[in-house]
């Protein structure tokens, strides 16, 4: 074989096995993401490996996800995050969160194996609106408990100090002082609270709470009598915040279908002008995916094995050249996709102190965890096919000693002189 015909070959050889290797790292790539959406499985697990359904909470996602929902589902008051997510276990329990993940999961799943063509990601929100006032009032009483009681002096005193109070519970917010009770006869404080309700936000909110006033007067006036203030003072702003829960509530009702579920893909749809639309979207990004990870990767791998072929070709008519080097080319190949599979399986965990303080997303901790899970099966998939790669590209080397050296019989050899043949 002439110098220029040996650099010729090798060019071409190269070429063909940087093919290889790309066509070979698609079709990588396009089998783990296909294994990974064959059933819901895998991510089902990868999220009960890391506890998701109460980190949710502790991280923001649940929040993040019902963004203008939330403040109907914390009863219109604005609160920190740490408590926020004590209020949302509350109302929404990691049971139900759960079962709800579960069904959007397998439906999502389902859509994108073309299994169905409805698309729904939703959760039913209507056995959590029940316990919302309940764990607001609870809350609120936790917060009177803590707070910094203020003495006053005089009944307009007193006035002024239950306004401020009942501003704050206007306003969703929890109070961080309340009047001292104690000193003042209970006709003031019932006085005092029902003046007060002047500074809610309409009419139907101060009637009912003059009504819960009214209906809880007894019960105020007997905790004040006893010397139990704080109760007293619970009671009756309660009655207060009750109209300010329930038209939060109502607010939430109206993010909700008519069986009381809340719905993303609706919601994805007001920005996008309608839900025919939306779906559509979902319906072309789902063609794209199965055409990336189906037909794409089909191509792929027929590429990588014409590349190989191609490279037992570019040295033809000598049989150890045609095997020895589409063998060194599956062993390259295969060494390098192993070394990478096993490198993302070693340090998944690392990625989360690598990437997570570059984003401002809340979730980012616990996203990278369940996508690291998912990764890691690939990679073990992908080094699993690496090592049987390896393995051929071995025995190609290994029988190349065992064949001839020279050309073909039928073949010219050619010579320095006369170059490759063309035959």
């Amino acid at each position: 074989m002439s110098p220029a015909g040996v650099f010729l070959r090798s060019i071409v050889a190269l070429l063909l096995g940087v093919m290889a290797f790309l066509a070979l790292g698609y079709a990588f790539v396009a089998m783990g993401v296909r294994d990974t959406l064959r059933s819901p499985e895998p991510l089902l697990n990868a999220l009960k490996k890391h506890d998701a359904y109460n980190r949710v909470y502790d991280e923001g996602i649940v929040s993040e996800q019902f963004e203008g929902a939330l403040r109907g589902l914390v009863g219109g008051f604005s609160i920190e995050p740490e408590t926020e997510a004590w209020l949302l276990k509350e109302i929404l329990p990691p049971s139900e969160l759960k079962t709800a993940s579960e069904e959007d999961v397998t439906s999502v799943i389902a859509f994108l194996n073309n299994e169905t063509d409805t698309f729904e990601v939703s959760i039913d929100l209507s056995p959590a609106i029940p316990r919302i006032k309940p764990a607001v009032f609870s809350l609120l009483d936790e917060r009177i408990d803590r707070a910094q009681p203020i003495t006053v002096t005089g009944e307009e005193d007193l006035l002024r100090s239950v306004e401020a109070l009942v501003r704050n519970i206007a306003a969703g917010t929890f109070p961080e002082t309340v009047p001292a009770l104690d000193r003042y006869p209970p006709n003031w404080v019932i006085n005092a609270f029902v003046q007060s309700t002047e500074l809610l936000p309409d009419e139907e909110a101060r009637q009912t709470a003059k009504a819960n006033l009214a209906r809880d007067a007894l019960s105020i006036v007997n905790a004040l009598e006893s010397g139990d203030t704080n109760t007293a003072l619970k009671l009756a702003a309660r009655a207060v915040a009750d109209p300010v829960i329930e038209e939060s509530i109502d607010k939430l009702r109206e993010d909700l279908d008519d069986s009381g579920r809340y719905s993303a893909v609706d919601k994805i749809a007001e920005s996008v002008g309608s839900r025919h639309e939306t779906l559509e979207r979902f319906r072309f990004a789902r063609t794209v995916l199965r055409l990336l990870v189906g037909a794409f990767s089909i191509v792929a791998t027929i590429v990588f094995v014409a590349a190989v072929a191609g490279i037992a070709g570019v040295f033809y008519p000598y049989p150890k050249q045609m095997a020895r080097w589409p063998g060194i080319t599956l062993v390259v190949c295969g060494v390098i996709f192993i070394v990478v599979g096993l490198s993302i399986s070693s340090f998944v965990g690392v990625w989360e102190s690598l990437w997570c303080p570059f984003v401002e997303v809340p979730s980012c901790n616990l996203t990278i965890d369940v996508a690291g899970e998912l990764l890691h099966d690939a990679a073990n998939g992908m080094t699993l096919w690496s090592i049987a790669v390896t393995a051929v590209g071995i025995f190609a080397i290994f029988a190349a000693r065992f064949l001839p050296a020279e050309h073909l019989r039928g073949a010219k050899l050619p010579t320095a002189a006369s170059g490759p043949s063309n035959d």
